[in-house]
């Protein structure tokens, strides 16, 4: 039987209207993949005029021939981005990238 819930996370990406162009991760070119998108509040205020949010997205495993490394780039929004931190959900077979802005 299978996994219902990689079945709704599947169902989920394939609604999201959120794409990056993906260069890295084993692609042999850049490539245009669907993610899950978050833009939520980061760590609790840490000082006087310090806004901090954390963005990541999720990729389906089967998107990617490899793991997410540091030298990845995903772009979005006329904005280049690179993992910092991945970590794999395996109740929705995806890797889930905490981002930061490339200077």
């Amino acid at each position: 039987m299978p996994d219902p819930w990689q079945q709704a996370a599947a169902d989920i990406r394939a609604a999201s209207p959120d794409t990056v162009l993906y260069t890295g991760g084993g692609l042999a070119k850049p490539t245009e993949l669907r993610v899950i998108w978050t833009d939520a509040p980061g760590d609790p205020f840490q000082g006087p005029g310090n806004t901090t949010r954390t963005i990541t997205a999720e990729i389906a495993c089967a998107d990617l021939p490899n793991r997410p490394i540091r030298s990845d780039r995903l772009a979005r929004g006329g904005l280049t981005w690179q993992p910092n931190q991945v970590s794999y959900d395996d109740n929705v077979d995806a890797w889930l990238i905490v981002l930061e802005k490339v200077a």
